[in-house]
């Protein structure tokens, strides 16, 4: 497809609101983190000694007093990632190219390998979501390289932004733990929703931009109703399908183009929920035959 500035001004319309709504999601489960602490501390002090309980009723008030400071700071880290990725039409700077993200930058918690567990859980668990997504983004930088851990929603981003906003607070190694442990809970365990949500506004604004345009030839039929048993093969194999799509080769592949097979897999997963499967051939023969008739000519 030929890009023109029309188009480069749509995905970067796109590329602004999927940010956003990310923000937005994030910020609120920041929100909830903190709403969730003032009551984990408050259970903690009833049943803890005298000693200890007066320290617990001084991190809840030091915590209220401190929540609108901790949650600028959270917003503002968060859109320092943000401001990280590349604009459309405009060359990726070189700082760009090696972005290393380390769990543990902070001397200090070099050794917190708990929180390194809880992050990379997070990471198994939604690669293939933030991989899916980053096929969006892909399409939508054209010649661009976007590397998966460039996401703001990705574990590793977001536990550098949560570590950051919490270096406003000065408490033990306890309550820090307890913190940690609500930012999985509360945070990591919910950012698969908020990869679902932008990666369904990048299929709207796609599916929009066809209904717009005076040309609908390459688009894909209808999602047709699925049958138990197709839906059975849908939920076993969706995930590597994932990891193999990077890999199909568009020269065995002419009747079908990325845009395409990624509108097909949004479809799906908007209907099924996703689980782990191992014989690609198997949705393949899927989708050539309920969503995508003409791309039988697939070849793996």
């Amino acid at each position: 497809m030929t890009v023109t500035p029309e188009v480069d001004q749509q995905k970067a319309m796109t590329l602004h609101k999927v940010a956003d709504l990310c923000e937005r999601q994030l910020v609120n489960l920041f929100h909830q983190l903190l709403d969730r602490a003032d009551t984990v501390f408050f259970d903690l002090a009833q049943v803890a000694s005298p000693k200890e309980q007066q320290g617990l009723f001084d991190t809840m008030r030091m915590l209220r007093l401190q929540r609108q400071l901790l949650e600028q700071e959270f917003k503002h880290q968060l859109q320092v990632v943000m401001a990280r990725m590349p604009e459309i039409g405009v060359a990726v700077p070189n700082q760009h190219s090696s972005i290393e993200l380390s769990l543990m930058d902070d001397e200090d918690l070099t050794d917190n390998i708990a929180f390194d567990a809880m992050v990379q859980q997070a990471l198994i668990h939604n690669e293939n979501r933030l991989h899916h997504l980053l096929m969006w983004y892909q399409f939508a930088y054209g010649s661009y390289s976007i590397q998966v851990d460039w996401l703001p929603m990705h574990p590793a981003q977001l536990g550098n932004v949560v570590r950051r906003a919490f270096k406003q607070l000065h408490v033990s190694a306890r309550v820090m733990t307890v913190m940690y442990q609500l930012f999985e809970r509360e945070v990591l365990a919910n950012i698969g929703g908020v990869i679902m949500a932008a990666t369904n506004l990048f299929n709207d604004a796609e599916n929009v931009g066809k209904q717009a345009s005076t040309s609908h030839s390459d688009e894909p039929p209808a999602l047709k109703q699925l049958s138990d048993e197709e839906q059975q093969q849908v939920n076993d194999y969706l995930d590597e399908l994932y990891s193999h799509a990077s890999a199909i080769d568009s020269q065995t592949a002419p009747s079908i183009n990325t845009e395409q097979l990624l509108s097909g897999l949004t479809r799906i997963q908007q209907h099924i929920a996703p689980s782990t499967g191992e014989n690609v051939v198997v949705l393949h023969e899927v989708l050539s035959n309920v969503i995508m008739p003409d791309a039988r000519s697939w070849a793996y």
